[in-house]
């Protein structure tokens, strides 16, 4: 006899669905949350072709001689990425959407094990020219995944989602670590960011820093802090510094950029002056 509270809780569809659209924000907490659901849960693989020996409806246990051909998806630059679902319903909409189909038939899927199916699409992203996975695709929650954060979830790490955590603020509750440089920092970067000063009138000073977050960081990296002088177009400015600093950032190879406006007081009429 079985003590049912000692037995895995059945993860529904929905709960997953709903962790990855709260993965959305890309900070590690979600991502941990969406992990611990795929647990116990189930994750959908759209097959391409109809598994040999295997009848529609029955549930067989995954083995070597067990192989299955999923669909991918393909962007217009030619890139392919692994499909998997939450919810049966997704698969109905791509297959009307793309025109997938199995064989000559319908749109036929299996259900895995969701650690597992992670574990099989990281082997397709290795085995084909695929850049990675797509959680829900033509979903609302639809979630882009790199190669290295499908390993990651595959063996059961949670990582901040960084294509995602960048576009949303900071958090009061977190926490951003600030260190100084481990030695001088690159000198290309340097020579670049001191070209912009001296050509740019908006551009006070700059100074850099070594921070980590680890809601948003997988590892410390360069934060820039730019003072800037006068009324400055922030986004215009930003795009300027990432073109001229482009391919000179040291590991992990990407950094943050904070603006600090100095005020600058307007000239005074004839009549104020003393």
């Amino acid at each position: 006899m079985t003590d049912e509270s000692e037995s895995p809780q059945r993860i529904e569809g929905h709960q997953v669905t709903e962790a990855v659209a709260a993965a959305h924000r890309g900070l590690r907490r979600d991502v941990k949350g969406l992990l611990e659901l795929l647990q116990g849960a189930e994750l959908y693989v759209p097959l391409q072709v109809p598994m040999d020996g295997v009848p529609l409806g029955v549930q067989v246990e995954m083995s070597d001689g067990l192989s299955l051909i999923p669909h991918l998806l393909e962007d217009e630059d030619g890139d392919q990425y692994a499909a998997l679902f939450t919810e049966t319903s997704m698969l109905e909409v791509v297959q009307d959407e793309l025109g997938w189909t199995t064989g000559e038939g319908g749109l036929e899927y299996c259900s895995v094990p969701a650690l597992a199916a992670l574990d099989m699409a990281l082997q397709v992203i290795d085995d084909e020219r695929v850049v990675g996975l797509v959680l829900n695709p033509l979903h609302d929650t639809e979630l882009l995944l790199s190669r290295a954060e499908v390993d990651s979830l595959a063996q059961n790490t949670a990582l901040p989602l960084v294509n995602y955590v960048r576009d949303i603020p900071e958090l009061e509750d977190e926490k951003t670590l600030i260190a100084e440089l481990d030695g001088p920092p690159p000198r290309d970067l340097t020579q670049a960011l001191d070209a912009l000063v001296a050509e740019s009138g908006s551009i006070e000073s700059y100074a850099l820093q070594q921070t980590f977050n680890a809601e948003r960081d997988i590892e410390p990296h360069l934060t820039l802090h730019v003072k800037t002088r006068g009324d400055v177009e922030v986004q215009s400015l930003s795009r300027l510094i990432v073109e001229r600093i482009e391919g000179k950032v040291p590991e992990p190879g990407y950094i943050d950029i904070l603006f600090d406006t100095l005020a600058v007081e307007p000239p005074r009429l004839p009549d104020q002056l003393s």
